[in-house]
């Protein structure tokens, strides 16, 4: 059994970083706790990626848990047991932006 493997888009790591830091600010625990949640969604993302919602027939979501961000994927990239990060969205951003950066 090969191990999986997540990467990410450089933007997705870009927004990511932004939100860590925004809840730095706010504070240590809310980094923290948030830092915990998308850890969760992670293993959401390898444990079980086919009961995760579907956007359409490319990109998979996962709700960080307590906190108003999804992460958007793909499973299979490029191989199986293979995943790209495409956003760490907000969800109150516009829907969809971070297509481009999957060149759909």
């Amino acid at each position: 059994m090969s191990l999986a493997a997540i990467h990410f888009h450089r933007l997705a790591t870009k927004e990511f970083r932004q939100a860590v830091h925004w809840y730095e600010e706010k504070s240590e625990t809310a980094a923290q706790n948030f830092l915990a949640a998308v850890d969760r969604a992670m293993q959401r993302i390898v444990n079980h990626p086919e009961q995760l919602p579907i956007i359409d027939k490319r990109y998979h979501y996962v709700r960080v848990n307590r906190f108003p961000y999804k992460i958007v994927f793909e499973k299979n990239f490029p191989s199986d047991n293979q995943y790209m990060i495409f956003a760490v969205a907000h969800t109150s951003r516009r829907t969809g932006y971070w297509r481009k950066r999957a060149g759909t």
